[in-house]
C-alpha cells in the first residue's frame, strides 16, 4: 500500500494541536515533568511506527523535530508552577 499526501494532513492534524495544547497545559496549568514525559512517548510511539510500519520516513523525521522543539521549549523557558 502506497502512502498519499493525505499522511500528512492526518500528521499535522495531531501535531499542531499537541503543540498548542501542551504551550496551553505549560503556561496555565502545571509544570510537572511527567506531562513531558507522557509527550515524549506519545511522540516516539507516532515516530517509530511511521519509520517501521509504515516507512514513511519523512513523516517520522518531522514527529521527531516537533517533539525536539516542545521539549527544548521547556528546557529552554520552564514553565510556571501550577496555580500561581
Amino acid at each position: 500500500m502506497a502512502t498519499t499526501d493525505a499522511v500528512w494532513i492526518s500528521l499535522w492534524s495531531a501535531l499542531l494541536p499537541a503543540g498548542l495544547l501542551t504551550w496551553l497545559y505549560t503556561n496555565r496549568v502545571s509544570a510537572g515533568l511527567w506531562f513531558y514525559v507522557a509527550l515524549g512517548w506519545g511522540l516516539s510511539g507516532i515516530a517509530v511506527n511511521n519509520w517501521v510500519r509504515l516507512g514513511t520516513h519523512w513523516l517520522a523525521i518531522m514527529t521527531v523535530i516537533v517533539g525536539l522543539y516542545v521539549l527544548w521549549r521547556r528546557l529552554a523557558y520552564g514553565a510556571r508552577p501550577a496555580f500561581i
